[in-house]
């Protein structure tokens, strides 16, 4: 090494020693660039853990690398677990492992534990179980507490080695002299009931004592000897991991997931709530809140353990209510929905338990780690077309899980579907983004919801609050564009309010609608009697105090003849029965558009505006304050005071023809909304 260069690098670390840590980065920088080794590595640090320089974790990475490749085993050790977390690079199994095995071969003690780790938990059958063996030994003969607990285990439970219990307990003994609380109470146990030693109730207690000083409380003596010989293990530790069976071969079982989570995603991979929370990621999210809450508390009593939330999902089934629900709130556009599928061979590769059902409801389902309790699943409902069940029960078993602790690499994941070209192109902009190759993406819409009952299987069930936005806007636009002056049937909006008080089927989309019967339990009118009542009500449902002008009112009585429009014509519904169908307000954008260009002669923007927004927007009033569609879609419409009293009243005046007492919830909630606007 070059004098002037070790010079440089000394003089760096008297600065770090005086703690003039801008000055020794300045002099690392010099040196490390020059190929100097340590200062490449301390370098690292300092990137890391941003001492004397903004911290960066991708600056960070690089210069460990470089003196990794130099054959620095701490930074190969660094290397490693920036590989394995993810932090400032992709996340890859396969070179976190190499780099952890380079310095594990210079006898890096941690680096030989997490190697002995991925070998015990990686399913990889005896050999692997015996390597795991003999990396927890290395490192345990060096001192490793962690190994040494972990080596007292394989041998209490025969993991890759044979049974041994005295070893077992000696092992235990070493980790509990240096505080680990789980081999102190083990080494207690043992004492205790002269398990791979002489029975001695003083040693017993004196080790149970060191272990609840840590702890704070009482262990309980009468624990199950085989739970307590795996305080943190594999709760059915086998020794060989069998094949998947013949016939489940070739399936896959699926995530999903918003597009606006696809860049952590590839930064970081498929993480679990636990492990997203600890690394202070945030995502685009769609659960549940009550059921991640059930999940949260949701203990895992096979595998590794721990809880739900500890585990990245999966559902075995293409179709799932799960997903149908989260469609139906509204919240979101299906188009921006991504599915992740994942091989079921990858079942042999990674630390997954699986379900017999959904992990959702106050009652746990089934957990399994062992592949041969695959059979105990119902395929037939999980392979069913159905979106679900009637039976609360078979819905769950529809839900069957698969569970991959804390993380998913994306060399893991076998290809996407999309709803159509557009989240497509997105996946394969964002792989491009990270100079890497996109995996199979698969545009089928056998795992998504359309209208295909009405006719229509490439639209989405429901339209979602970007596409519904676009195009209420794109409505305005049309009908603002498309006005000519020329007569209409209907000389004014005025005039049109007349003719229908007259007679309720003057417009063609009224008469579609004014005897269509409905399997909606909520409604037990016509839709056209549904229609009358709401526009009855609205006189009673202006709960502002403030007084609408006459033209304000006659828009207010028009949209509410016109809210329902979306739910005809009759010849949508085979039965004639018109059934349960939420986007009704979406399928009024080219109704009203002929409406409001082709029947009526004069028409000013506002009136325009108000009439599209309180027919297309009459239901979200109601979905905010259920807690299912977002508040932010109210305040991106950017309505006025008065536009959200008339679209306040219409909300009301339906709600009250529908349900007395869901009206009389919205009423009383009414001033959180108001407040969306201010």
């Amino acid at each position: 090494m070059n004098e002037s260069i070790e010079s440089i690098y000394t003089l760096g670390d008297y600065y770090y020693s005086k703690q003039s840590y801008a000055d020794a980065v300045q002099l690392y920088t010099e040196a490390a660039k020059q190929g100097h080794v340590q200062a490449q590595y301390k370098l690292g640090v300092c990137y890391a853990t941003g001492t004397g320089i903004k911290g960066d974790s991708r600056l960070a990475v690089k210069w460990y690398l470089e003196a990794a490749k130099q054959g620095h085993v701490q930074a190969q050790y660094e290397s490693g677990v920036c590989y394995a977390t993810g932090a400032g690079i992709l996340p890859s199994f396969k070179l976190a492992v190499s780099w952890y095995l380079e310095a594990a071969n210079q006898g890096h003690a941690q680096a030989q534990y997490e190697l002995g780790v991925r070998c015990e938990f990686g399913h990889g059958g005896r050999d692997c179980k015996k390597s795991a063996v003999s990396w927890y030994l290395k490192a345990a003969e060096q001192g490793h507490v962690k190994s040494q607990y972990n080596l007292g285990v394989c041998y209490a439970t025969g993991t890759g080695i044979k049974r041994d219990f005295k070893l077992a307990v000696k092992w235990y003994l070493e980790a509990a002299k240096q505080g680990h609380v789980q081999a102190q109470y083990n080494s207690g146990y043992c004492y205790e009931n002269g398990i791979g030693i002489q029975k001695d109730d003083n040693l017993a207690k004196l080790w149970y004592s060191r272990a609840e000083d840590q702890v704070g409380y009482d262990y309980d003596y009468n624990y199950d000897y085989c739970e307590m010989m795996q305080l943190r293990r594999v709760a059915e530790v086998v020794n060989e991991q069998p094949q998947i069976p013949d016939e489940y071969r070739g399936r896959y079982f699926y995530h999903i997931t918003h597009i606006d989570n696809l860049d952590s995603i590839i930064k970081h991979g498929l993480l679990s709530t636990n492990e997203k929370n600890h690394r202070q990621i945030h995502h685009h999210n769609i659960a549940n809140e009550q059921i991640q809450n059930r999940r949260r508390d949701m203990e895992v009593p096979v595998g590794l353990g721990g809880a739900v939330h500890d585990y990245v999902p999966f559902y075995f089934a293409q179709r799932t209510s799960m997903f149908l629900s989260v469609i139906k709130t509204k919240a979101v556009d299906q188009y921006e929905m991504i599915i992740i599928a994942i091989s079921i061979d990858k079942l042999l590769d990674l630390p997954a338990v699986f379900t017999d059902a959904a992990a959702s409801t106050n009652e746990s389902p089934k957990f399994y780690s062992h592949l041969g309790n695959l059979s105990n699943l119902n395929w037939e409902l999980i392979d069913s077309k159905d979106w679900g069940s009637n039976n609360e029960r078979e819905k769950q078993q529809k839900m069957a899980e698969v569970l991959i602790h804390n993380q998913v690499h994306i060399n893991d994941i076998a290809y996407f579907r999309t709803f159509d070209d557009r989240a497509r192109q997105r996946i394969i902009e964002k792989y491009m983004k990270y100079n890497l190759n996109a995996p199979h993406i698969d545009i089928n819409l056998y795992h998504y919801y359309s209208k295909f009952m009405i006719g229509r299987p490439k639209e989405s069930l429901i339209t979602g609050p970007n596409e519904l936005r676009a195009k209420f806007e794109q409505l305005i636009e049309n009908i603002v564009k498309m006005q000519d002056g020329s007569r209409k049937r209907f000389y004014s909006i005025l005039h049109m309010v007349d003719e229908i008080e007259n007679n309720f089927c003057v417009l063609p989309e009224l008469k579609e609608i004014d005897d269509l019967i409905t399997s909606n339990v909520l409604h037990t009118k016509t839709v056209g009697r549904h229609t009358l009542a709401v526009v009855d009500n609205i006189d009673k449902c202006n709960i502002s105090g403030r007084t609408f002008s006459e033209p304000d009112e006659t828009i207010l009585k028009l949209a509410a003849y016109l809210h329902d429009i979306g739910k005809g014509p009759m010849i949508k519904w085979k039965s004639g029965k018109q059934q349960a169908y939420d986007d009704h307000p979406a399928d009024a954008i080219p109704m009203l558009q002929r409406i409001l260009t082709q029947e009526v002669t004069l028409i000013t923007v506002e009136e325009v505006r108000k009439i599209c927004l309180l027919v297309v927007y009459h239901d979200l009033i109601g979905g905010i304050l259920q807690g299912s569609r977002d508040r932010n879609e109210l305040r991106e419409l950017g309505v006025s005071l008065n536009e959200m009293d008339l679209l306040m009243t219409l909300s009301l005046a339906d709600v009250q023809t529908i349900d007395s007492n869901w009206f009389i919830a919205i009423e009383e909630k009414a001033g959180e909304i108001y407040t969306l606007i201010v």
